[in-house]
Order: structure tokens, then sequence, then C-alpha cells
């Protein structure tokens, strides 16, 4: 073969695979069971999976919730981004607020209320409460951002109130982080461990009894709005 036959092919060749789609690139991605990738605005709930927590430094429970669902809509596939538009958390206590109470630890901060949503959602208006952005960030990593998708990157605020020692007010500047994984079935887990990656600072406002960090403990399974599951692949 000739240098000048040799030159063309390689230059067909370059062409060629730029425009193949890099799996590297593309990954992970979000899929129905049977394997269709989930289109941008499809709704995304996420389902807790037994009890979440919310710890103080040493990992203490400061309150333990039985009840736990975020919602929000797929905006990127590439890699997967949703904005989370709602976030409950609540337990089998009381109402007060319009929402049943988690429960308290044993030393006596008492039964908790969350407060996690923003612009009127649930008619809460939390100041840098929902909208929030999780993305995908690996296979098996995702981070969660203040602010929708389509905004800057803010702080996340959440408001326990306690029976006991009043409001307790929590922030946290960078994103929070977790791992996604799959269960038996299949079915996406995304969980936060009670760490470095997940801890809120008690913010200015919030009684001086609320402890000085409190850490997130939970683990939701990713399903559509009608109950499907969703895996990562």
């Amino acid at each position: 073969m000739s240098r000048k036959s040799i030159t063309v092919c390689m230059v067909l060749f370059a062409v060629a695979a730029s425009a193949m789609p890099s799996t590297a690139s593309a990954s992970p991605v979000l899929t129905h069971p049977t394997g269709t990738t989930l289109a941008t605005g499809s709704t995304l709930v996420g389902a807790g999976i037994g009890t979440s927590y919310f710890k103080d430094g040493s990992g203490s429970v400061l309150a333990q919730c039985s009840i736990a669902k975020f919602k929000g809509s797929l905006v990127s596939i590439f890699p997967p981004e949703w904005t989370i538009t709602t976030w409950t958390l609540e337990g089998t206590g009381s109402v007060w607020n319009g929402m049943h109470e988690c429960t308290g630890s044993s030393f006596g901060f008492g039964n908790v209320t969350y407060t996690t949503n923003g612009g009127g959602v649930d008619g809460e208006n939390v100041t840098n409460g929902t909208p929030y952005c999780l993305r995908m960030t690996g296979l098996v990593s995702f981070s969660q951002r203040g602010g929708a998708c389509s905004q800057a990157a803010r702080k996340i605020t959440i408001i326990l109130d306690s029976t006991n020692f009043g409001e307790c007010k929590y922030e946290r500047s960078t994103a929070i982080t977790g791992t996604g994984t799959s269960d038996t079935s299949g079915s996406s887990v995304l969980t936060w461990a009670p760490n470095e990656t997940t801890r809120f600072t008690r913010a200015e406002g919030g009684s001086v009894l609320c402890p000085s960090t409190g850490s997130l403990e939970m683990s939701y399974r990713l399903e559509t709005e009608n109950g499907e599951p969703i895996y990562i692949s």
C-alpha cells in the first residue's frame, strides 16, 4: 500500500472514531428495566429504605424518621442529573406544622420535625431549601448541591424543630456526596453515610442547645412516579 493510501485510511479512521459515541463518556445512565434510557423530563422518585437518621458528631442519633421521600425531574441524561423539588422526612409521632414528628434521641433532644423545602413547596419556605441538583458522578457515586441544576450552586439549609431544644438550623456550603449501588432486584440505591461528606454545621439563629454538627444517614431506592424501578448502568 502506498504512503498516500495509508494516510487516507488513517484520516478516515480518525473521522469515523470521532463520530462514534464514547462508552466512557456515556456512563453512567439511568434506564428502565427493559434497558431503555430514561428521557429528560422524566419524574424520578427516591423512596426511603428503612430508617433515616440525623446524627451528631459522636455518632449519637438526634432524630430517626421512618418515612423519607424525594421527587424531581431528570434534566440531563449524560451524566444523569435531576432537580429535586421536594424532600420529605416524617415519623410516626404527633402532627406538628402539618407533618408527623420523627423520633428524637434518648438523651433529651425530643421528637423532631424536619423543614427542608423552599419556594412554598408543601407549605414550607426555607431559604436554601429545595430545589437541589442531584448528579451521578460515576457508576457508584453521586453528589447533591443546593440550587436547581439550571442555577448556580448554593448552600443547603435544613431546619429541625425539636420539642425540647426548639429550632435547630443546620447548613452545608458544599455538595453532599454518597454512593450509588444496586440492590438484589437491580434497582438503583443512593446512600448517604454519616461522615464529612454529609455533615451540616449549626447555623446562626438556632438554639445554642442544638448540637454543633449533624450528619445524614439514609438510603433511597430510585423509582419512576408509578413505582417502576430505575437502574444505574
